[in-house]
């Protein structure tokens, strides 16, 4: 099978529940959260990773992007906005 199909298999397997999302239920702020995460959170952090790969090595830029989510967890941790239990712990292992 070629690789180039796997993607879509992950889009197959969710497209039920897309088609029973009530979309037009979605308030606007609804709609711009999503830009947001879409856009700026998702985007603009690619760029920003394709940018530094012209400024800093390719091992210390695939450093930092394996290292965000690490990060962001002990961040998210730390402040109290979330805490870890095996739930969360063991699709990491």
């Amino acid at each position: 099978m070629d690789i180039r199909f796997w993607p879509y298999t992950g889009l197959a397997a969710c497209f039920t529940d897309l088609k029973g999302i009530q979309w037009s239920s979605f308030t606007t702020k609804i709609w711009l959260y999503i830009i947001f995460v879409t856009f700026f959170t998702t985007f603009i952090a690619y760029i920003l990773n394709v940018y530094s790969l012209n400024a800093l090595s390719p091992s210390v830029v695939s450093a930092y992007i394996y290292l965000q989510p690490l990060m962001t967890a002990i961040l998210a941790i730390t402040t109290g906005n979330d805490v870890i239990n095996g739930m969360k712990f063991l699709p990491q292992c």
